[in-house]
């Protein structure tokens, strides 16, 4: 990301709502991480989506929120780059979701969407690629992932589905991820009926955040 380039006028509108009446850097770089976490929920969706669309949508994926926060840091002119992480422990979230497969519209579908949407669910593969930014901040780099929301990560551990994630490699720092994310396009696994599997997981996705939204914070912490 070149800390050169001008920041959009959408993003330095959003940091200065955001880090109004903060009292130091760290303080202003939290608000920004809580809002990206939380308020952008996590949803699947293109690698290479565009981080403006991602404030106009209210979700993201892993990428998607990193160069999102990323944007907003540099509108407060705080250091940014990214790391690439190759991780395991996702296995929980999509095998539920496979094994629940009449929650939501796919039990409305043809037959033929039907299993092509849990075939897909069920080729992927074992480790996950995932984005996470760096911030430099009282002279030292700290990782932050935004990744996944507070509800949704509420939910997946009273619904008994959590797990930690576990980083198998790691590549970086990056001060750009543009080409890798162009890479990585090229490398997708599910191409049949993509839009489905983005649905039908999401929905579920969304499932699965309301359990952690229907339990007061305090009786969820007595499960984990």
């Amino acid at each position: 990301m070149d800390e050169f380039r001008p920041v959009s006028d959408i993003y330095r509108r959003k940091a200065e709502e955001l880090v109004s009446g903060a009292g130091s850097p760290r303080e202003a770089v939290e608000r920004i991480a809580g809002y990206v976490r939380n308020d952008i929920l996590y949803r699947l969706d293109e690698w290479d989506t565009n981080p403006e669309d991602v404030l106009k949508k209210g979700y993201g994926m892993c990428a998607g929120k990193a160069l999102l926060a990323a944007e907003l840091f540099r509108a407060i002119q705080i250091p940014v780059r990214f790391k690439v992480l190759q991780i395991s422990g996702e296995e929980g979230l999509f095998n539920n979701i496979a094994d629940h497969p009449d929650e939501c519209f796919l039990s409305q579908l043809k037959r033929q969407d039907r299993e092509c949407v849990l075939r897909s669910i069920r080729s992927l593969p074992p480790q996950r690629d995932h984005i996470i930014v760096q911030v430099f901040l009282d002279d030292e780099w700290i990782d932050l992932d935004l990744a996944r929301d507070e509800m949704l990560d509420r939910g997946m551990r009273l619904t008994g589905i959590w797990r930690q994630r576990q980083v198998l490699n790691e590549m970086g720092p990056f001060s750009s991820i543009d080409d890798w994310l162009k890479q990585r396009m090229q490398l997708r696994t599910v191409l049949e009926c993509r839009q489905l599997f983005f649905d039908f997981v999401n929905q579920h996705i969304d499932r699965i955040r309301r359990a952690g939204e229907e339990v007061p914070k305090d009786e969820s912490k007595q499960t984990e």
